[in-house]
C-alpha cells in the first residue's frame, strides 16, 4: 500500500539522518472528496493512489510543493509572467 510505503519512507530517512528533510512535488490534483466546486483534472488519489492530504494529516511529509500542473500554479502563472523584474 502506497501509504504505509510513505510512511516507512519518512520515518527511515528520520531514523537514519535526523536533519534531512522529506517531502513531494505531488502530480494532479487531490482527493475529489475534499476539492473546492469546479475543480477538475487527473486525480492524484484516483490514479496514482496518492492520498497526500493523509500524509501531511500524518506528519509523513516535512514539505510539499506543488508541481506546475496545480490549480493554483496555473491561475497564478499568468500574474507572475505579467510582473517587471
Amino acid at each position: 500500500n502506497v501509504n504505509l510505503l510513505m510512511e516507512r519512507i519518512y520515518t527511515g530517512v528520520h531514523h537514519e539522518k535526523p536533519w534531512v528533510r522529506f517531502g513531494i512535488s505531488p502530480f494532479g490534483i487531490g482527493r475529489p472528496d475534499r476539492r473546492p466546486p469546479g475543480i477538475a483534472g487527473f486525480s492524484q488519489y484516483d490514479k496514482l493512489y496518492a492520498d497526500v492530504e493523509l500524509w501531511l494529516s500524518k506528519g509523513w511529509l516535512d514539505y510539499l510543493v506543488p508541481g506546475s500542473g496545480n490549480v493554483l500554479v496555473q491561475r497564478l502563472r499568468p500574474l507572475a509572467l505579467s510582473t517587471p523584474e
